[in-house]
């Protein structure tokens, strides 16, 4: 998308464009909760399927919850409350339980 005039020429890109006006938004329980709510809610996407399929492994294998809950609560810890991308790159626990690498598969 261009915008001409007779002073300069301005290109704005789709980013630019769409995510000039976002204000920063704070990652908060409930945000994070309606996220979750809507993706299940939108239908049979990946994203939705691989989280709905990983809460359910969670849930049969309670030895596996322990242990990623304890994974988070220590790297929250050390972020002091902050979910940042460093953050969850750090948690090798949740990269396998996400990924399904503990799960027996049928």
């Amino acid at each position: 998308m261009y915008e001409v005039n007779s002073e300069q020429t301005t290109c704005y890109t789709f980013i630019n464009y769409h995510f000039t006006f976002v204000p920063f938004v704070e990652f908060t329980d409930n945000l994070i909760a309606s996220q979750a709510i809507f993706f299940f809610a939108a239908g049979y996407e990946t994203s939705s399927t691989v989280l709905s399929l990983c809460l359910l492994e969670l849930a049969i294998n309670p030895e596996i919850q322990e242990r990623l809950s304890i994974e988070i609560d220590t790297t929250l810890e050390k972020c002091k409350g902050l979910i940042t991308y460093d953050a969850i790159q750090s948690m090798s626990y949740l990269d396998k339980v996400v990924n399904g690498e503990l799960f027996d598969v049928l």
